[in-house]
C-alpha cells in the first residue's frame, strides 16, 4: 500500500512539473518529438524533402496560448537536408501551432512552411531552367521581364548541388552552389499566391 502511495504521489508530481512548463518551452519539446527521427516531406511539385534524425535544430521558441488546448508559436529553425540530389541548409523563422494535451503538446500541420514555399519555387526554376522553358521561368517572376533564350540555356547548363536559404518573414535570401562550390544570390518575395523571384531567375 506504502508503494502504491509512493508511485501515485510521483506520478501526480510529474503531471504537475509538465503543467507547470512554460508554453514556450512545451512547443520547443513537440517540435523536438516530431523532428527527431527525421523527416520526409512531399512537397506540392511531387520532389521529396528529406531531413535526417539531427537535421532539425531549435534555435528560438515563443509560445502563446490560444482557446482550445492549442499553442501558437514563433521559431527560428536550423534544418539541414536534401531536395532529391540538392543538399539543403535553412536558417529561417517560422510560425508554427500547437494542439496539447494534459502531458504534451504535438506540432499541427507543417513544421516550416515558408521553407516549403520557398524550396517549391526553387525546384519550379530548376525544372524551368533545364527545360529552357522562358514561359514558365517568367511566371515565376515578380515582375513581368523579358528573358533572353541563351542566357536561360546556359544558366539551366550549370546544375544545382546546394542550396543554402534563409528567411526572414516575406522575404527569402538563397545562394544556389554548383558542382565547383561557386554560389548564384537570388532573392525571393512572398506573395498571395505563393514565393516569387525578385532576382536570379536566369
Amino acid at each position: 500500500m506504502k508503494l502504491r502511495s509512493a508511485l501515485v504521489g510521483i506520478l501526480s508530481l510529474l503531471l504537475a512539473c509538465t503543467a507547470l512548463e512554460s508554453p514556450r518551452d512545451r512547443a520547443r519539446k513537440a517540435v523536438e518529438r516530431f523532428a527527431a527521427d527525421g523527416l520526409s516531406v512531399e512537397l506540392a511539385s511531387g520532389d521529396r524533402l528529406v531531413v535526417p534524425p539531427g537535421g532539425v535544430k531549435v534555435l528560438a521558441m515563443d509560445a502563446y496560448a490560444r482557446d482550445g488546448g492549442e499553442l501558437e508559436g514563433f521559431a527560428q529553425l536550423s534544418i539541414e537536408g536534401r531536395v532529391g540530389e540538392v543538399a539543403l541548409s535553412y536558417l529561417g523563422n517560422e510560425r508554427l501551432l500547437f494542439r496539447c494535451g494534459a502531458r504534451e503538446c504535438s506540432v499541427r500541420g507543417p513544421l516550416a512552411p515558408r521553407l516549403e514555399g520557398v524550396v517549391e519555387a526553387l525546384v519550379a526554376r530548376r525544372r524551368a531552367l533545364e527545360a529552357v522553358d522562358r514561359d514558365a521561368l517568367g511566371r515565376l517572376a515578380l515582375e513581368p521581364v523579358d528573358l533572353d533564350e541563351e542566357e536561360v540555356r546556359q544558366a539551366g547548363s550549370r546544375a544545382a548541388r546546394g542550396w543554402f536559404v534563409r528567411v526572414e518573414t516575406d522575404s527569402a535570401i538563397v545562394g544556389e552552389a554548383d558542382p565547383e562550390g561557386r554560389q548564384r544570390r537570388l532573392r525571393l518575395l512572398r506573395t498571395d499566391d505563393g514565393w516569387r523571384f525578385e532576382t536570379g531567375l536566369p
